[in-house]
């Protein structure tokens, strides 16, 4: 029998030129990550066999994932960013907040570097591909062979001597102590947590993701693209606006105002901006009388991304921070993160941009203690502008990230 590893590895060969163009890269250094890639997730579930609970988690994940008769064409479209591949796109969010909690930006980021990425978040995003094309792949080896959870975790646990070689340096410490192999019926009847190494992590913005998305994102998720086949033309930073909500038919309520005291559930008390996203929110989450919609969205207003990138700045971890504490204050309440753009660019690039900060914002919400499964990331291009696009500061306007309630 093949390896998971080159089976994997052949599955995504295919479409190995098709990502390069897509995220300007060549085709040497995308082989290179996308076989890191791999290796780093099927270690961290082969690290994951030793704790049950995480286990049971990553097989309700590959069970419940639709199982593809040709892998051949759900990998392409994966790669295409099409809708089809979108519940693919959120699994892997889930799982690689499973495996990697907040620290699973940090991964990508390492990925990209080993692999000599020239783009930053080109290894981010390839880690969200992978991971959608890992559970894609374990979902129909557990329908094929009819495997039970046991059985899944053994025949990852055998080939823990091939995973771990495949792993970079760099990455080691990320995947944590691998059991060695081991027969066992069912892994339910382990207790032994593994054990989490003590990790000293490169800096990036608001304790990515991913997202995750981020990621990610959540993001996530998912799971999106950065890059078309040529990058867009630079784009300024994005920068603090005053818009507050976007109501159906795009009427946008400006004046963030003066800063105000708001009390959550649990006794945290926030300082808010009285006409800012966070007072806009809570209220929309108190008031039993307005239903949950998918026209009522939140713009955040002190949320900057690098120009033409999904790098959120460091001045934006205070709002990010405040929407951590009301999705905490209200555990009950979902939400979509959906990323705009303005009409700079091809419209797939924008496209791909705006999911690539949807998630980025998602994975850092996730980051900082949000359950990936409260959460999804849309990118919506340019469409649905809030402001011309003739002049520069409907530019700034349309590039923005707005949340939207879908559960309270």
């Amino acid at each position: 029998m093949s390896g998971i590893l080159d089976s994997l590895t052949s599955l995504a060969s295919p479409v190995i030129g098709q990502i390069a163009g897509q995220l300007g890269e060549t085709d040497a250094v995308v082989t290179r990550g996308i076989q890191s890639s791999f290796a780093s997730i099927l270690g961290g579930i082969i690290n994951k066999t030793e704790d049950p609970s995480a286990m049971d988690r990553i097989f309700e994940l590959v069970n419940t994932r639709a199982v593809s008769a040709d892998l051949g064409t759900d990998v392409q479209k994966m790669a295409s960013g099409s809708a089809a591949g979108a519940p693919a796109t959120a699994g892997a969010a889930l799982l690689l907040a499973e495996l990697f909690g907040p620290r699973s930006y940090t991964v990508g980021q390492l990925i990209g570097q080993t692999a000599e990425f020239e783009e930053p978040t080109s290894g981010p995003w390839l880690l969200d591909f992978t991971a959608a094309l890992v559970l894609a792949f374990l979902a129909k080896k557990v329908g094929d062979d009819g495997l039970r959870l046991g059985g899944l975790s053994n025949l990852l646990v055998a080939e823990r001597r091939s995973v771990i070689a495949a792993v970079p340096i760099e990455l080691k410490s990320f995947i944590g102590t691998v059991p060695t192999p081991r027969v066992d019926p069912d892994i339910r009847e382990r207790a032994a947590a593994a054990a989490t190494p003590r990790v000293i992590e490169p800096g990036h913005p608001s304790a990515a993701r991913r997202m995750v998305w981020p990621l990610i994102g959540v993001a996530a998720v998912a799971l999106t693209w950065f890059y078309a086949t040529r990058r867009p033309a630079p784009e300024a930073p994005i920068v603090s606006r005053d818009t507050a909500v976007t109501q159906a038919g795009g009427e946008v309520v400006d004046a963030v105002g003066g800063f105000v005291k708001r009390v959550l559930p649990g006794g945290v008390t926030l300082g808010v901006a009285g006409s800012g996203i966070e007072s806009k929110l809570i209220a929309f989450i108190e008031d039993k009388s307005l239903p949950v919609n998918d026209t009522t969205w939140f713009d955040f207003d002190r949320l900057n991304f690098a120009g033409g990138s999904a790098t959120i700045l460091p001045e934006s971890k205070g709002q990010l921070d405040n929407i951590v504490a009301i999705l905490k204050g209200y555990p009950n309440v979902n939400v979509n993160v959906g990323g705009y753009t303005d009409n700079v660019g091809s419209d797939d690039a924008n496209l791909r941009l705006s999911q690539r900060r949807a998630d980025a914002v998602m994975q850092a919400l996730v980051g900082s203690g949000i359950a990936a499964n409260r959460l999804t990331a849309e990118g919506y291009g340019e469409k649905q502008s809030v402001a011309d696009n003739s002049t520069e500061q409907g530019h700034a306007r349309n590039r923005r990230i707005a949340v939207n309630v879908t559960k309270k």
